[in-house]
C-alpha cells in the first residue's frame, strides 16, 4: 500500500446544525455542526506535481474529533500519512484542532481558487442521494461516475447534504460520504 504526502490541511464550517430540509430523514443524530476537511497531497509512487485537493472528511465536527482525526494521527505515527510540516500524530491532531478553532464557512470560491470546479460519486454513492441537479455520467477507467460541475453555491450546499445522506445510509462510517472533488477536464 502506498503512503501518501499531505502539503495542506484546512477545516471549514457549513453553517448546518439541524436535519437538511429537502431530505425527512434524522441526518444528524448528535446535533453538532457540519465541518469539511479538504487536503492537498499527491500518493508517494507519482510525481509531486500530481498534487490534488481531497475531501478527507464531511460530517458532524464531534465525529471528526472522536473519529477522524485519531484515525488520521494514527496514519501519521504508522507512516502511511507523511507530511514534511506534520511529524506524527499528536501534530496532527493540533493541527486540525486549531484549523477548526479558526474555520470560516465554507464557499464555492473556497474551492474554485483551489482549482476544484465540481465533484463526483460512484454510481452506488448517487443512488443512494439524488439531490440536487441531474448529473454528468462519465467514464473512469472501467468505472461509471456520475460528476456535478459547481455553478453557484447551492451546488456547495448540495454536496454537502448529499454526502450526509451516504454517510447515515453508511452507519456514519468515517470515510464514507467523501466526493471525489474535480478539476476542470475531470469529466
Amino acid at each position: 500500500m502506498s503512503s501518501n504526502t499531505y502539503t495542506d490541511f484546512l477545516v471549514f464550517t457549513t453553517g448546518i446544525r439541524s436535519e437538511v430540509n429537502t431530505q425527512p430523514i434524522d441526518l444528524f443524530s448528535n446535533g453538532t455542526e457540519v465541518v469539511i476537511v479538504i487536503s492537498q497531497s499527491h500518493a508517494n509512487n507519482v510525481d509531486t506535481s500530481q498534487e490534488t485537493w481531497s475531501c478527507d472528511y464531511i460530517g458532524p465536527v464531534s465525529t471528526m474529533i472522536s473519529d477522524y482525526v485519531p484515525k488520521m494521527a494514527y496514519f501519521f505515527d504508522d507512516g502511511l500519512a507523511r507530511s514534511n510540516t506534520i511529524p506524527n500524530g499528536t501534530e496532527f491532531s493540533k493541527l486540525m484542532s486549531k484549523l477548526y478553532m479558526v474555520a470560516d464557512p465554507i464557499t464555492l470560491q473556497d474551492l474554485a481558487s483551489r482549482g476544484v470546479r465540481g465533484y463526483s460519486w460512484s454510481i452506488e454513492e448517487y443512488q443512494q442521494a439524488p439531490v440536487g441537479a441531474d448529473p454528468i455520467e462519465y467514464d473512469y477507467f472501467s468505472t461509471k461516475r456520475m460528476g456535478y460541475v459547481f455553478g453557484g453555491e447551492e451546488d456547495v450546499i448540495n454536496m454537502i447534504q448529499q454526502s450526509l445522506i451516504i454517510r447515515q445510509k453508511a452507519n456514519n462510517h468515517v470515510w464514507a460520504g467523501r466526493p471525489w472533488l474535480a478539476v476542470s477536464g475531470d469529466f
